[in-house]
């Protein structure tokens, strides 16, 4: 009896799961003095197509233009991406609210109501 052949990465007669570098994220390190296209970003990111132009339409990532060509340096990646945090919103009990349903202004303490 001929052996059953299969096609590369099936066994038993199913499917091969293929990963593919989109799937299956690898972590990249900035380096700050590094040279990148908005494509390169995009794709380490694992951005949109239009998120990158977006951001450098609204001035959010510098952007340096030679050439004909876009570059981002990688120190402008990094500050794009820290200027970015999300601050925490308050928690639900809250010291500055007091029973009176006012709250103090944390900054000078005054009471508003």
């Amino acid at each position: 009896m001929k052996a059953q052949e299969h096609p590369a990465g099936e066994s038993n007669g199913r499917p091969a799961t293929v990963e593919t570098e989109t799937k299956r994220r690898r972590i990249h390190i900035v380096e700050p003095l590094g040279v990148y296209t908005p494509d390169q970003i995009r794709e380490v990111l694992g951005l949109r197509d239009n998120s990158i132009p977006r951001e450098i339409r609204a001035g959010r990532l510098r952007v340096a233009k030679r050439c004909g060509r876009y570059f981002i340096l990688g120190s402008w990646i990094i500050s794009w991406l820290e200027a970015g945090i999300v601050a925490r919103g308050r928690p639900a009990h809250d010291p500055l609210l007091n029973g009176a349903g006012g709250v103090v202004d944390a900054g000078d303490g005054i009471r508003t109501k």
